[in-house]
């Protein structure tokens, strides 16, 4: 099976617009959703592997229909995501035009770019699972990765008829509901 490392997925272009993907893959590296970033809206996405079509060698990425014509991320993506995690060494969350947003704390924690420093990820070219990690040039099946537990404070996402609350847990994190 082809793969796509995530270097290749990061300011790629679709139609001259810089995007990158980020996959979110469950603690066995199957990839549940993706986040879509488009850098020069700072305009955020989530969609399904099977709306997303790589090529990696010319660094070109297609969806589906027009990017513009996807929902931006929503509350519902927001939570699914929170349970999951991904990979982003450049830390595209961080940058002032995310700041602000309800959401960029929740996903910021979901980030294993620290214990993963330095290294690359790759996934099967259909994005639907996270393979390998390239290790001191080396490539190391993800199932022999081992992930540090990390304690996190609880961010919180304000939702319309309460408040969730995300605590670390076995698979990411577990998230409770408040009634306001």
């Amino acid at each position: 099976m082809k793969s796509v490392s995530a270097s290749r997925l990061y300011r790629a272009k679709h139609h001259g617009t810089l995007v990158s993907v980020f996959p979110f893959f469950d603690h066995f590296g199957f990839v549940h959703t993706n986040m879509v970033i488009d850098h020069e809206m700072a305009r955020v996405f989530s969609m399904p592997s099977e709306s997303i079509r790589v090529h990696a060698f010319r660094k070109r990425i297609q969806f589906d229909g027009e990017l513009a014509l996807h929902q931006t991320l929503t509350t519902d993506d927001v939570e699914v995501m929170s349970e999951l995690l991904h990979f982003d060494p450049w830390w595209v969350l961080r940058q002032p035009h995310f700041s602000g947003r309800q959401w960029t704390d929740a996903l910021k924690t979901t980030n294993i770019a620290d214990p993963l420093d330095g290294q690359d990820v790759v996934y099967r070219r259909n994005l639907s699972m996270l393979t390998h990690v390239i290790k001191d040039g080396m490539p190391v099946p993800f199932d022999d990765i081992v992930l540090p537990q990390k304690d996190v404070k609880a961010p919180v996402i304000q939702a319309r008829q309460g408040t969730w609350t995300l605590r670390p847990g076995f698979f990411g994190f577990t998230q409770s509901f408040t009634q306001n």
